[in-house]
């Protein structure tokens, strides 16, 4: 029996990394069985990308975004489209996670082997590495503690199923039935944390999501340095930058910790634009007295 999957990608600006996604989605083992289908979100680049996808991959579904999409929005898009055929998994991949050969029948191994001893279906996250393959970069997540409900720290890669309570957007396998009931990506995220709602939503319908033994791509973690969490630029430049897509937007964080974080998630709210307020002045003050110094 073939299974029909639905590869979601979105893209801006960096075609080379986006070419080379698709070449590894299109050398991947062992998946005879399997009807993979691509839709390729690609928000108004200027370097050429849709061109050269043409050109290079013509079977891909390619669609336009306005330029203002991002990942969640781009996202959306991707899943809106393809969800009007009828397919039995849906894959979110970024772009820029490099993917293994054995990737995707992993990741359905991982699907099969969980359905067979829970009788249930799941979220399948792939654990990600960096490029020597030394530490995990990206894949599931587990809420860091009781009173640590909006940070989440990454689980280490296994040679074993692991549960999780949600995941990173890089590599994601989505059964069909979950993605029917849960519906699409939260429009009111713009580029971050919309994955996280996702699963956390999945959790509160009870599916679960469950990490896939070992890891199945590669793809460096983002540096913190031009970001708001970047302590060496002005307090100004920091709450710019925050209350960007890119950043923590007020609308975006309101909506996940009032969903996510419990009878305190004002708290939570505030935190993170305090945070960045007092770890501003507390560097300003730190320059200043080795200045003096």
């Amino acid at each position: 029996m073939t299974i029909k999957l639905a590869v979601l990608i979105t893209c801006f600006n960096r075609k080379n990394i986006t070419l080379n996604c698709l070449k590894q989605l299109s050398a991947q083992e062992n998946i005879q069985d399997i009807d993979v289908s691509t839709y390729l979100v690609d928000d108004n680049s200027s370097d050429g990308t849709p061109a050269a996808i043409k050109l290079s991959y013509p079977k891909v579904i390619l669609l336009e975004g306005n330029g203002s999409l991002f990942w969640n929005g781009g996202m959306r898009l991707a899943y809106d489209r393809a969800s009007l055929e009828h397919f039995d998994y849906y894959l979110w991949l970024n772009d820029d996670t490099q993917l293994s050969p054995h990737a995707i029948n992993a990741m359905f191994e991982c699907a099969n082997n969980y359905n067979a001893n829970v009788e249930c279906h799941a979220i399948i996250t792939g654990s990600i590495s960096n490029t020597d393959e030394t530490k995990t970069t990206y894949g599931g997540v587990l809420r860091a503690g009781l009173w640590q409900q909006t940070k989440f720290n990454r689980v280490n890669v296994s040679t074993r199923i692991n549960q999780c309570d949600t995941m990173n957007g890089n590599c994601v396998l989505i059964p069909a039935v979950i993605a029917n009931s849960l519906g699409n990506l939260e429009e009111s995220f713009s580029h971050n944390m919309g994955d996280f709602d996702y699963g956390l939503r999945a959790k509160k319908l009870g599916y679960d999501i469950v990490i896939a033994p070992n890891f199945i791509g590669q793809c460096e973690r983002n540096s913190q340095v031009g970001t708001y969490d970047d302590t060496s630029l002005s307090l100004k430049t920091r709450i710019k930058l925050m209350f960007s897509p890119k950043g923590l937007p007020l609308k975006t964080w309101w909506t996940f910790t009032r969903r996510h974080a419990g009878l305190f998630w004002l708290l939570y709210f505030f935190w993170p634009y305090f945070r960045v307020i007092l770890s501003s002045l507390f560097s300003s003050l730190f320059k200043k007295k080795n200045t003096h110094n």
